[in-house]
């Protein structure tokens, strides 16, 4: 059961946690396939690690010094793979994301800081790189559109779409950054969505994209006076080491 349950974390740790596709390099189709199975994997390695553990609880297999090492190293490898990045590391801010006029944006942001600027029908947004590097994922109705702005820190490239596919709105979370790019799932459907491209996985249909800008924010505040700017700053400790990575 033991090695059952380590199986079930090492593939969820080594394939869908970030910094670890610096050492495992695998086929595309083998990070989908854990991605698609996930679920299974999850309720495999936790339902064989507790079952282990009340094994050995019962008959006394090994002491409780080998169950807390056991402990030290499963844990962490079993959260790091299906929980890190998806649900701890970049939470997404499509629907309660906070936004400022520049007035109020100009106590934390620089003139030389970069920001992403999305611009419709006359009604503009700002956001700035620094803190986009946290959700990853950030929305907003603008111009009467609404407007999801999609964000890869290892490539540095923020892009905006519609989030709607055949008339369904998306609710977007972060899976992982693979090959230098973000991707992104849909949670009704769980379908994986390539970032670069706006387009699904499996079925290959693409969200509407709308023209990114990246200036520096005092250009912003020079061409969108009445613009409003991103506001998320730093709250807590998870933020501070999510924005180093």
């Amino acid at each position: 059961m033991l090695a059952i349950a380590y199986i079930a974390a090492s593939l969820g740790f080594f394939f869908m946690a970030d910094l670890t596709q610096w050492i495992v390099q695998a086929p595309r189709t083998v990070y989908m396939a854990i991605f698609h199975w996930r679920q299974l994997l999850v309720a495999l390695g936790a339902g064989c690690f507790f079952t282990a553990f009340f094994a050995n609880w019962r008959f006394r297999i090994i002491g409780w010094k080998g169950v807390f090492a056991h402990c030290a190293i499963f844990i962490p490898m079993f959260v790091g793979g299906f929980y890190l990045v998806t649900y701890i590391m970049f939470l997404p801010r499509q629907v309660d994301a906070q936004y400022v006029m520049i007035e109020e944006a100009n106590k934390y942001i620089r003139y030389d800081d970069e920001v992403m600027v999305v611009s419709i029908n006359g009604d503009a947004r700002a956001f700035p790189s620094k803190w986009m590097r946290q959700p990853h994922v950030v929305g907003d109705n603008i111009g009467g559109e609404d407007v999801v702005l999609t964000y890869c820190s290892l490539s540095n490239l923020g892009l905006a779409y519609s989030p709607y596919l055949n008339g369904k709105k998306l609710n977007l979370r972060v899976f992982t950054q693979l090959k230098n790019n973000l991707i992104m799932f849909d949670t009704e459907t769980g379908e994986p969505i390539q970032q670069i491209t706006g387009t699904t996985e499996n079925t290959g249909e693409s969200m509407k994209q709308y023209p990114t800008q990246l200036m520096a924010y005092e250009t912003f505040r020079e061409l969108y006076p009445e613009g409003k700017v991103l506001f998320n700053p730093e709250r807590d400790f998870r933020d501070t080491l999510t924005r180093m990575m």
